[in-house]
């Protein structure tokens, strides 16, 4: 996946996030986090005060659609979605109706990209108000995009530092190939050279 070769790639960052206690009325909807660059939603950690607040999160694909993806709380315990770790998934990690702690955890096996941005809303129900009282989010946030598609192809080409300045004559292999060819006549000229001293 992607966030293997991130060392090797240029014109990215590391994104996190934490947001401010939000107090939400009730029926109304409070966005409370935001990026508009591609990048990679890595890691998303979220405590609510009431099990039935909506959380919303928005993703825009290569064609510019909105994907949202909608949890709810008590929904997700009455699913059995607590402290499951699925490949992706938003789960609970807390489910506390003595203190009203509902704590959302998202997470997948491998970064989820976003093409134009995402964000994360908070929706209260029409019977109460919610409050937002940790928010925290680690996103890989694609800084430069030309300097970030550069390095990504010099990679699969087989240039690791900096690409060449003109187009190369040979392909990868081709070099290889020529290189390892060399090698063997080296080593062909050595066993003639020992066998003159035998």
């Amino acid at each position: 996946m992607i966030e293997d070769f991130l060392t090797l790639l240029k014109g990215w960052a590391f994104n996190p996030a934490t947001a401010p206690l939000y107090q939400i009325a009730t029926g109304t909807e409070t966005e409370i986090d935001s990026l508009a660059t591609p990048g990679y939603l890595v890691s998303l950690l979220m405590e609510v005060d009431n099990p039935d607040a909506t959380i919303n999160i928005r993703f825009f694909d290569p064609s510019n659609n909105e994907l949202k993806y909608s949890v709810v709380p008590s929904k997700l315990y009455y699913n059995g979605a607590v402290g499951i770790v699925l490949p992706f998934s938003v789960y609970l990690l807390r489910y506390d109706t003595t203190n009203n702690i509902y704590v959302l955890n998202f997470s997948s096996s491998a970064v989820f990209p976003f093409f134009k941005g995402f964000s994360v809303s908070v929706k209260a129900p029409s019977t109460g108000a919610v409050n937002v009282k940790q928010y925290q989010r680690v996103a890989i946030q694609i800084s430069d995009a030309v300097a970030f598609e550069s390095s990504l192809r010099s990679l699969f080409t087989g240039y690791i530092s900096a690409p060449p300045t003109t187009a190369p004559t040979k392909s990868f292999w081709e070099s290889f190939l020529d290189e390892l060819k060399k090698l063997e006549e080296a080593i062909s000229k050595k066993e003639e050279l020992e066998s003159k001293f035998r």
